[in-house]
Formats: C-alpha cells, sequence, structure tokens
C-alpha cells in the first residue's frame, strides 16, 4: 500500500507538471493570437539571432493561424485547470478528485500509446506504464470505496 501511494503521488505530480506546461502554451497561444500581426517580424528576429528552439514555436504559431491559436489557448488552460483540480483533489482523498484523476489519465492513454507508436523510446514506455498503473491504483481504491458502501 506505502508503494501504491508514493507512485501515486508521483504520477500527480507528473500531471502538475505537465499541466504547468499547458498553462504556459495557452498563455503563449493566447499571446501569439492576439499579437499575430506581430509574429512574421519576431520570426526575422529570431533567424537572424540564431535561437532555433523559440525559432520552431513562432513558426508553428505563423502557420496555425490566429483563430487556432485561440482554440489551442482555449482547450489546453482547460484541460491544465482540470489536471490541477484532479490533483487537488486526489491529494486530499476526495472521491470527486479520484475520479476526476481517473478520467484524465484514462483520456490520455491514446495519446501515449500514438506516441510510442510513432518513435519508441524507454521514457515513453516508462510513462505509459506510470499512467496504468495510475488507473489501477486509483481504479482499485474507488472500487473498495464501492464495496464499502454496499
Amino acid at each position: 500500500i506505502w508503494l501504491a501511494l508514493m507512485l501515486l503521488k508521483i504520477i500527480i505530480f507528473k500531471k502538475l507538471l505537465i499541466s504547468a506546461l499547458l498553462f504556459l502554451v495557452s498563455i503563449l497561444a493566447l499571446l501569439g493570437s492576439l499579437s499575430y500581426q506581430q509574429l512574421p517580424g519576431l520570426v526575422q528576429q529570431l533567424t537572424a539571432s540564431n535561437h532555433r528552439f523559440l525559432l520552431h514555436f513562432v513558426e508553428e504559431g505563423v502557420s496555425a493561424g490566429p483563430e487556432k491559436l485561440q482554440k489551442i489557448a482555449l482547450i489546453s488552460g482547460v484541460y491544465a485547470f482540470l489536471i490541477v483540480l484532479a490533483a487537488y483533489g486526489a491529494l486530499r482523498n476526495a472521491i470527486w478528485g479520484e475520479w476526476l484523476l481517473l478520467g484524465i489519465l484514462i483520456t490520455g492513454l491514446p495519446y501515449e500509446i500514438l506516441e510510442i507508436r510513432e518513435s519508441y523510446s524507454i521514457i515513453k514506455v516508462s510513462i505509459l506504464v506510470l499512467t496504468i498503473s495510475g488507473c489501477l491504483i486509483i481504479g482499485s481504491q474507488l472500487f473498495k470505496q464501492q464495496q464499502q458502501k454496499v
């Protein structure tokens, strides 16, 4: 049981890191959509200053267009909020938080499998195993709670 709880906390921490990245994506996509006219100039500046990492993201924003950037901002922001809410609830042992976290973990499984199919790596497989373990741990906790009610 101790190992399962520790693993669950690691999974929650991983999800919180993902939510932080999603909030960042949301903010950057929103800023990109609001100042879309300035993005081509930024591409030129980044090309001249040899900032390839940032250049890639700005070019993606230019090719996406302002409407798609707004959708990305909304979806990633809402998903990040749901992850934080689920993590908070699960850490407080609230049943709604555990159900929400289970839902988030399950909805992420197809994407993690697709990632492995596209390019296999030990890290991606480890993340998939961690996610499946989290589903099993939370699912068994919720099942036990339901059995105690009956």
